[in-house]
């Protein structure tokens, strides 16, 4: 295997390679494994398999090892997002963003914000469309976890966060509040977070 890690090719690449991977910058079991948000048990597994890091690795989890090579060991990710819509109904949102599909939303009669309608992903809090039953207008709320989730989806369509924002801005929508992550993961995970709101 090549020791030079600027880029990662995971279909040639196996479970295995995680180990000179690993060494290469440094790191131990633990703190792969928190930086792929998995057990150090479950990441010890990764690391005895033979397969192909295409199966080894979630797509979330082949993101995070890329932008940890792309960026040195230093990244910066979006941790929380929370974007109002005058004129868009949350049915309108889960078209936009979501392919139309409902079904993959939870309905509820309540909400929060003011909203007294609520969509939840999966039934879930990690992310959840609000809306107002006599009005047009919506929220969209996701949560860190929501974050990463959502990440899974646009990395399956070969897209990124810069695209769901511009539709979003396309649409009227107008960021709340935005907040940052900062990590280093050299020696251990360090996080700073850093945010902005509008009032």
């Amino acid at each position: 295997m090549s020791e030079n890690y600027a880029s990662l090719n995971f279909d040639q690449m196996t479970g295995c390679d995680l180990v000179q991977f690993r060494i290469h910058y440094h790191l131990t079991q633990s703190q792969m494994a928190s930086f792929l948000m998995i057990s150090r048990r479950t990441y010890g597994r990764m690391e005895m398999s033979g397969d192909s890091l295409m199966t080894v690795l979630n797509a979330d989890q082949r993101y995070v090892l890329k932008t940890y090579v792309g960026s040195q060991g230093l990244s910066l990710w979006l941790d929380y997002l929370g974007m109002s819509f005058k004129m868009r109904t949350p049915e309108t949102l889960i078209k936009l963003f979501f392919d139309n599909r409902l079904d993959l939303f939870v309905k509820r009669d309540s909400g929060r914000y003011g909203y007294n309608v609520a969509y939840s992903f999966g039934g879930l809090s990690y992310i959840t469309i609000y809306g107002k039953r006599d009005s047009p207008e919506s929220f969209i709320d996701f949560s860190g976890s929501g974050i990463r989730l959502m990440e899974m989806l646009l990395i399956g369509q070969g897209l990124v966060w810069s695209h769901f924002i511009n539709i979003a801005l396309a649409n009227g929508g107008k960021a709340t509040r935005m907040d940052f992550q900062y990590t280093s993961i050299s020696g251990y995970v360090l996080v700073t977070r850093l945010g902005f709101r509008y009032i």
